[in-house]
């Protein structure tokens, strides 16, 4: 194998990238702590892989077997949040080591789908929801649900294992929900200066969800806004919105924001404030 290029990844380590696959050495493997490798360790190691003979048709040997084989195992010992640390960071490297995006969905149909673990996974109701996507697209209001921790989803989270309720919220501290229950407050606090500063402001939120950031937010509350038009392709999230704050003056409107890029705003007036806070969840 032949040496192509190679850098640092703050986040990873070391990336080698060869003719045929790529290789990462984190920065507790090399030795060297978080920070820059030096030119002159760089240099002899790519002095010492140049020295390995050509291979044709190399094919890279899968980091993912010995990540699940951890997960497992720290599963089964009962700590299933080093269990669930694990299997991120492992399959995090494996993407990254993956010569191509082809050959990470082939490492992913080898070797995770019929893996015992996979099965484990799902008895989180969160996860199980991500994988299966009931209404047919990634990222429903449900979802983001159980993200927000709201109560809605109370009857779901106790209809599942005792492994699975841990492994739902050690997985809802991570930080992908915690930024997203930030979002939610930063939202609400956006919408209540919004409305100090125009009282009858015109309000219109682009695949709305579940509109959670409305039970965070004092304006809609206390109904200070001019009219607020909350828009989503899906039914039962329209529903729900009409619902729980149909009678703060919301408006729930069935559209998708595909049809509002073609058509513009003239079938919903004009607003004061556009947003879409989940459209790419």
């Amino acid at each position: 194998m032949t040496l192509l290029d190679f850098f640092e990844d703050e986040a990873l380590g070391l990336r080698l990238q060869f003719d045929h696959h790529a290789l990462i050495l984190t920065h507790d493997e090399w030795g060297v702590g978080r920070g820059r490798f030096s030119y002159k360790t760089l240099s002899a190691l790519s002095v010492a892989l140049r020295l390995f003979p050509q291979t044709e048709n190399t094919q890279p040997m899968s980091l993912i077997p010995e990540t699940l084989s951890t997960t497992t195992n720290l599963a089964e010992q009962g700590d299933l949040p080093a269990s669930l640390d694990n299997l991120r960071a492992g399959l995090r490297r494996a993407r990254a080591a993956a010569p191509s995006p082809d050959a990470w969905r082939a490492d992913v149909d080898r070797h995770v789908r019929p893996h015992p673990i996979l099965g484990v996974s799902h008895e989180s109701p969160f996860v199980h929801r991500c994988f299966t996507k009931p209404r047919g697209y990634a990222g429903d209001a449900v979802m983001l649900d159980f993200i927000y921790r709201h109560p809605v989803n109370r009857s779901l989270a106790e209809h599942t294992t005792p492994r699975g309720r841990m492994l739902m919220q050690a997985g809802l501290t991570t930080p992908a929900p915690r930024a997203v229950r930030n979002r939610c407050r930063l939202l609400a606090d956006e919408l209540d200066a919004l409305c100090v500063r125009k009282p009858n402001a015109e309000i219109l939120s682009l695949a709305c969800g579940h509109l959670r950031e409305a039970e965070h937010s004092s304006a809609l509350a206390e109904q200070r806004f001019g009219r607020f038009v909350a828009l989503d392709q899906d039914p039962e999230s329209i529903a729900s919105v009409q619902r729980d704050y149909g009678a703060l003056g919301i408006e729930a409107q069935p559209g998708s924001v595909k049809t509002l890029l073609a058509r513009g705003l003239r079938d919903f007036g004009q607003f004061d404030f556009i947003y879409a806070a989940g459209l790419y969840d």
